[in-house]
């Protein structure tokens, strides 16, 4: 076996040796021992450094190795360990956006905010699906009163996870009467089964804007998915008093028509759908 195999072989001794510890780490945690958690996190650390000179093929793996420290350091409030921490994982792999996210976060706990946002906006830059980093953007930017800013990172997030519901809360904190926002949030309700929570959603909408008839159409979704066909047609009846050429309203009508029996009503709403928009695949 060759020098350049030994020293692979090492680097991947270590690496599991690393992980081994970062597993015990969260076991510790979990088990309520944050003394016993923080210092096998400590001791999973000094090996790393003490071997860093080592590290040479496998260097992207290990950038995440140092990004998973440094956010576990996080938790533990140790904010300047953890952005030392974020820091070797970018001397590792200047890409790695978890480790970007960490140092954001660290940034922002060492008061260093413009650093924070910067940083947070270079890891979206590059991992631009990542749930996770454009709500650490969002949340940074709110803490420091850019609520533009957090608005478009919160969009941003909800995008990726539609049925995020924490994130529409957190927009409708500063801007409560956004109709758009309340029927995002009662359609992610819905899909998330949590039917009286969507109903409740459309009322508060209906009462801003008792003209928009897509909370009425919305609100009618949550109400047949809750068993409630009756007051889900009397919702459909409201959205269609507002506009009676509505083809989605008209055939999700027709639909609760026939499941309750009555086909003859059905068969008139599913007619004027169709007489309305015949090429409509929904009819």
């Amino acid at each position: 076996m060759g020098l350049l195999d030994t020293l692979f072989n090492k680097e991947k001794k270590l690496l599991e040796k690393a992980k081994r510890g970062l597993t015990r780490v969260d076991q510790l945690e979990k088990d309520r021992r944050p003394k016993e958690a923080l210092a096998e996190l400590e001791k999973t650390t000094a090996m790393l450094k003490e071997d860093l000179l080592f590290i040479g093929k496998m260097k992207k793996d290990f950038s995440q190795v140092f990004a998973m420290l440094g956010a576990r350091y996080l938790v533990f409030e140790k904010a300047q360990i953890a952005l030392d921490s974020a820091s070797v994982a970018l001397q590792l792999d200047s890409r790695n956006p978890e480790a970007m996210g960490v140092e954001g976060r660290a940034h922002l706990k060492l008061g260093e905010k413009d650093l924070a946002v910067r940083s947070l906006k270079d890891a979206v830059a590059i991992s631009p699906t990542s749930e996770s980093l454009w709500a650490m953007l969002a949340e940074t930017q709110d803490e420091i009163g850019d609520v533009g800013g957090a608005t478009e990172a919160y969009r941003r997030a909800l995008e990726i996870n539609p049925n995020a519901v924490k994130y529409v809360d957190r927009m409708l904190e500063h801007s409560p009467q956004d109709i758009e926002l309340i029927a995002k949030k009662g359609s992610a309700l819905t899909r998330l089964q949590k039917y009286d929570e969507a109903i409740k959603t459309y009322d508060n909408g209906i009462e801003i804007s008792p003209k928009q008839k897509d909370l009425f159409i919305g609100k009618a979704t949550a109400l047949n998915f809750a068993g409630k066909p009756e007051d889900a047609l009397e919702s459909l009846g409201k959205a269609l008093k507002i506009d009676p050429d509505d083809v989605y309203a008209l055939d999700n009508k027709g639909r609760i028509l026939h499941k309750l029996g009555r086909r003859k009503d059905a068969l008139g709403s599913f007619e004027k759908a169709a007489e309305l928009d015949p090429k409509n695949k929904i009819v």
